[in-house]
């Protein structure tokens, strides 16, 4: 047994497809990242743009900061010279290095600091003057770089040469001292020495001679090589240098956001959430704007929906109907079809819009309509469709108006079967030429089952922010229990994009059940073919 030419539930559930539905699954890898790239790249190039900005912000900002070099070298004095012996000078190693690591470590110390703090040109604390000054052992050779920072080049220059030149004052002053102090020694042992062998005095007038040699005489393992000049330009780097990696880090910040908007998002917002779990048409993508408020993407939208859902009448003789459903309250449902059977009610066609949202009926009132019956009545067999359907004003008799809010909705939504929505269509297939339901949200309640079962066509309306995730799961798991093949999705308040093959569909395949209507075939009613007339 059928109703309206559609086979109810279970008699061909093995016909049944189920691909119209898609498993989830889980993005990761470069898939996932070129996924969500794809899902948020305004919000990727808004974070882009703010850290470059930021970047350039803070150089413009910033003060300039200069840099000088200057060279100290080291000539380690040999192990076996005894003339050093008692003296702090740096001899050499068998450990490649070990010279230059260690005049480096002389060189940042308080004393060099505080001998720099007294040389002109510098001013400041030992202390925040080491903070200014890098000293590097050049490997591979025997030089130490001492760089010194500053926010002018003179002062930068002017630092670099007072810690290079204070090296070598300090490291030469603690050598004569030790050199005095060995002297001092040497001539008390000598005039200690009565009665020393003539060898040992011997020595030490060899020793003391050696030493007043080295009298006055600076620190000779240390050197400045190279004085520091005055830099030309600051250190800071290059714009363009700032640019290219504040890029770099946007990008990489870009995708984190994107990433956590992408797992936080608990709403519909972008197609590749609807791409992952549909393998159904989008019909028409309707921008935001009010409808009839001179919006024109939003009329041109709903032509697209009306032109989509004309070509499936292939039967002149038989009424196409169909069903608006959604996933929740909030998504504009009532409103598409209301749209939707306007459009074609101006383009000729006889239709009859049904509120079948019986709890929460809404139709009459968005049309500002007061009807004495609607559909709780007809459904109960109380009043026939003729007596209950009002002729919307403005329409010259092709859009007719059934509302949902009567003192028999209550019953109704109980009594609700295919059987009794069969008997509904039967009745308006006599004038109508499509039927177009405003049911109930199939993702919070399952009133609309019934005419979804039974009607031609059921359409998905989803609403930009508002869809909920969760909801739209239940949707389709309902829908797959009572082996639905919804007809497509109408997108709400979604950006309209330049039509090409593809821009139009989630998926280019049509269920298995739900034929295309062949080319060349025309949805509206043969000339010749008289039309019923509506009788009341």
């Amino acid at each position: 047994m059928s109703f309206n030419g559609v086979t109810p539930p279970g008699a061909a559930s093995r016909g049944f497809d189920r691909g119209w539905v898609r498993e989830p699954e889980s993005r990761g890898g470069l898939s996932r990242y070129i996924a969500v790239a794809r899902d948020h790249w305004r919000l990727m190039l808004v974070l882009i743009a703010f850290v470059v900005g930021a970047a350039i912000l803070a150089v413009s900002l910033s003060s300039k900061t200069y840099e000088a070099e200057a060279l100290l070298s080291v000539s380690p004095v040999s192990s076996n010279d005894t003339r050093f012996d008692g003296i702090s000078v740096i001899r050499e190693t068998s450990v490649p290095g070990r010279d230059v690591e260690t005049l480096a470590r002389l060189v940042k110390t308080i004393p060099v600091a505080q001998a720099a703090a007294n040389s002109q040109g510098v001013s400041g604390s030992p202390q925040a003057l080491l903070s200014k000054v890098v000293v590097t052992p050049i490997g591979g050779s025997f030089l130490v770089s001492v760089t010194a920072s500053d926010e002018t080049a003179e002062g930068a220059a002017a630092l670099a040469n007072a810690f290079a030149s204070g090296a070598v004052t300090v490291r030469s002053a603690q050598f004569r001292e030790q050199v005095e102090s060995e002297i001092e020694s040497v001539n008390a042992q000598i005039a200690d020495g009565v009665g020393l062998p003539e060898s040992t005095i011997a020595q030490l007038n060899e020793r003391l001679a050696s030493l007043q040699a080295l009298r006055g005489a600076n620190d000779p393992s240390v050197q400045l090589e190279t004085q520091a000049t005055v830099p030309d330009s600051p250190t800071t780097p290059p714009l363009k240098l700032i640019i290219a990696i504040a890029l770099v880090v946007g990008v990489i910040v870009a995708f984190g956001g994107a990433v956590a908007v992408d797992t936080a998002s608990s709403r519909v917002r972008t197609e590749g959430q609807l791409s992952e779990r549909f393998n159904l048409p989008v019909l028409a993508r309707v921008p935001k704007g009010r409808p009839g408020a001179g919006a024109a993407g939003t009329a041109d939208a709903y032509r697209d929906l009306a032109q989509a859902i004309a070509v499936l009448r292939r039967d002149p003789h038989r009424p196409r109907s169909l069903l608006f459903t959604s996933a929740g309250d909030s998504e504009s449902r009532t409103t598409v079809a209301i749209e939707t059977a306007r459009t074609l009610a101006d383009a000729g066609q006889r239709v009859l819009l049904v509120d079948a949202d019986l709890r929460q009926p809404t139709v009459a009132r968005s049309l500002g309509l007061t009807p004495a019956n609607g559909t709780g009545s007809v459904l109960m067999g109380r009043v026939p469709l003729e007596a209950a359907a009002q002729e919307l004003p403005g329409f010259r008799g092709t859009l007719e108006v059934l509302s949902g809010a009567d003192a028999d909705s209550a019953a109704a939504v109980v009594a609700m079967s295919p059987a009794i929505i069969g008997q509904l269509l039967d009745a308006a297939a006599t004038w109508a030429d499509f039927i177009i339901f405003d049911g109930a949200p199939l993702g919070t309640v399952a009133d609309a089952v019934p005419v979804a079962t039974t009607v031609d066509d059921v359409i998905v309306v989803i609403r930009r922010g508002e869809t909920e995730l969760s909801r739209l799961a239940r949707l389709s798991d309902l829908m797959l229990r009572y082996e639905i093949v919804p007809r497509g999705l109408a997108l709400v308040d979604w950006p309209r994009r330049t039509r090409t093959r593809s821009d139009d569909v989630v998926s280019e395949r049509v269920p298995e059940g739900r034929s295309r209507t062949p080319r060349g075939t025309s949805s509206v009613p043969d000339p010749g073919t008289p039309r019923t007339p509506r009788t009341r």
